[in-house]
């Protein structure tokens, strides 16, 4: 009987013991997983005021030396408003940048919440991206705000059914135009042509060559990607007269209405024959002309090539400033022959993965701002996305308004977009290569620049079907 008791006393003992680990368990298990983890990189925070989004962090991919300070700049304003917030700004050269996100949104990563990058880049991540409609109608964000051809060409992507979605947004302004040295062209100005067509852009680049003791004209030719850009620039003058437009929305130039390339015809073949006297008509320079790239163009054009300066060039308004500081001035910059300009510049997109989209979008809507988006030229010399990025600097640094205005007229002019869908930087190489094969120093008839583009086309079709 004593045995009994004994043996129920324990039943109960145990059975309350249990249930105290049960619980005690479950607070653990409630108190590990609501407690967010240690942050790596501190922010300015409150301890007396907690935002509803404290405690989250936000990382942030850029291009250095391109956009990077500019995220960083704004990503301390975020966190001083937003106490508790913890924004990593990361950042990668341009030519590893895309691998990067690419590498990481593949594979369903949430560490980066937020990617950048330029128009054929964002395109290429259209995939992993989120539509940013809903954001943008639920958060009442003024689109309108934003220059329309920066939105084209850094965040709109077509999508098969006709519509286009809103991929990314346009945070940046960039544009194609061309330079010239004011004091070299004046010099010479009873004897040059309005930049009106190409062939005057050849006959000014030949008499510069030949009678001022510079080069006409830097053109980059690399093909990495600046003979991309550089054809394409010559190609909408050619696209614009032609009875090949006007492309699907969210497809460019390239493409005919009917979405199919449009380079394969005779606006194609008489563009690589204008870029081919182009490059002709600097002999010197005719095996130079693949190392001439993005990056090393202010050097080049601020301190000669070969101990011979340039008088003209084809480049991005972005190093406008950079150029124009070590020149003293002597710089200024025009639209390209025909009066329209190549879409450039950055656009910022949400990965699909993100753990915080809501404040991702929040980030972005902050950085559209326009005392933000100011910031994009006095942290990172380069130019705002929005036209109150532009009012802004304007008003900021009155000295400067005649710039931003010509800026402002440039960036908006656009009418060499080439394409953003998801293949486009498949369909660089492809392209750049076969150029390549038929330019100087390589000599090609009209009928074989005819053959080779065609062959491209061929070989885009596919790719573009599957995306």
């Amino acid at each position: 009987m004593k045995m009994r008791q004994s043996s129920g006393i324990s039943t109960a003992v145990i059975a309350i013991i249990v249930v105290i680990i049960i619980a005690i368990a479950g607070i653990a298990f409630y108190v590990f997983y609501s407690t967010p983890p240690s942050q790596t990189t501190s922010s300015t925070s409150s301890t007396s005021s907690q935002s509803s989004s404290s405690g989250q962090t936000l990382t942030i991919m850029s291009i250095s030396g391109f956009t990077d300070s500019f995220y960083k700049a704004v990503a301390q304003d975020f966190m001083a408003q937003n106490p508790g917030v913890t924004v990593n700004v990361l950042s990668a050269p341009f030519s590893g940048i895309l691998q990067q996100e690419q590498t990481s949104l593949q594979a369903r990563d949430s560490s980066i919440d937020i990617v950048t990058g330029t128009p054929s880049m964002i395109g290429t991540l259209a995939q992993y991206t989120l539509d940013l409609r809903p954001y943008i109608q639920s958060s009442n964000f003024n689109m309108s705000d934003i220059i329309p051809a920066m939105q084209s060409s850094n965040g709109n992507i077509a999508l098969p059914n006709g519509t286009v979605a809103v991929k990314a947004l346009a945070v940046m302004s960039d544009a194609m135009l061309v330079y010239y040295r004011p004091s070299v062209w004046n010099q010479y100005k009873s004897n040059l042509k309005e930049l009106t067509t190409w062939d005057n852009f050849i006959y000014d680049e030949s008499y510069l060559y030949n009678n001022s003791g510079y080069y006409g004209a830097f053109i980059e030719a690399a093909t990495a990607h600046e003979l991309w850009n550089t054809y394409i620039d010559v190609y909408a003058y050619y696209y614009h007269n032609s009875n090949l437009g006007p492309a699907q929305p969210g497809y460019g130039i390239l493409f005919t209405s009917r979405l199919k390339p449009s380079f394969n015809s005779s606006a194609g073949v008489n563009a690589t024959i204008t870029l081919a006297r182009m490059m002709s008509a600097q002999p010197d320079l005719v095996s130079s002309y693949g190392g001439f790239n993005y990056n090393n163009f202010p050097q080049y054009y601020t301190k000669g090539f070969n101990g011979k300066n340039f008088v003209m060039a084809i480049a991005w308004l972005a190093q406008f400033s950079s150029v124009n500081k070590t020149l003293n001035g002597d710089v200024a910059f025009t639209m390209l022959p025909g009066g329209y300009t190549q879409e450039g510049g950055s656009g910022a997109a949400i990965n699909k993965y993100s753990k915080n989209p809501e404040l991702a979008f929040k980030f972005l809507a902050f950085a559209l701002s326009p005392g933000e988006q100011a910031k994009m030229f006095d942290v990172q010399n380069a130019l705002p996305g929005t036209f109150s990025g532009f009012r802004y600097l304007i008003k900021e640094h009155p000295n400067l308004a005649s710039y931003f205005a010509q800026a402002l007229k440039a960036v908006q002019a656009g009418g060499a977009e080439p394409h953003i869908i998801s293949s486009t930087w498949a369909l660089i190489p492809i392209l750049d290569n076969a150029l390549a094969s038929v330019l100087p120093p390589n000599q090609a008839t009209p009928q074989q620049i005819s053959n080779v583009l065609q062959q491209v086309a061929n070989t885009w079709i596919p790719i573009i079907r599957h995306g």
